[in-house]
């Protein structure tokens, strides 16, 4: 985990229209420096199985599969004992700990969430 200036929290499930992808991809467009962090619910969004919610819309899974090629590594999620949401293996996050994900916190300088 390295230090970064913008920290993406995603807290709620995938909407219709992803919007809080748009914002990173976005920030990330613009080589801006940020982390993605999934917490509770919000880790849905990592489940591989998504499927666009709107005729013609981007699939969640398809959209974080596309992050990497604009330099958006760091993608993380709480890895707690929450079995509401529960995420047993994901390709395109790393888990973090609790206080891994203070830490991350406290690294960075600006913070959005969805």
């Amino acid at each position: 985990m390295r230090k970064t200036t913008t920290l993406v929290i995603i807290q709620s499930p995938p909407s219709p229209d992803l919007e809080a992808l748009d914002v990173v991809l976005a920030l990330a467009a613009f080589d801006t420096d940020l982390a993605l962090l999934f917490l509770g619910a919000g880790k849905q969004w990592l489940h591989p199985s998504q499927q666009a919610m709107l005729v013609g819309g981007k699939s969640p899974s398809k959209a974080l599969a596309a992050l990497p090629m604009y330099g958006c590594d760091d993608i993380y999620y709480l890895n707690n004992t929450d079995q509401s949401c529960e995420l047993h293996d994901s390709s395109v996050a790393t888990p973090l700990s609790v206080d891994q994900c203070q830490q991350l916190l406290t690294q960075c300088q600006h913070c959005l969430s969805f």
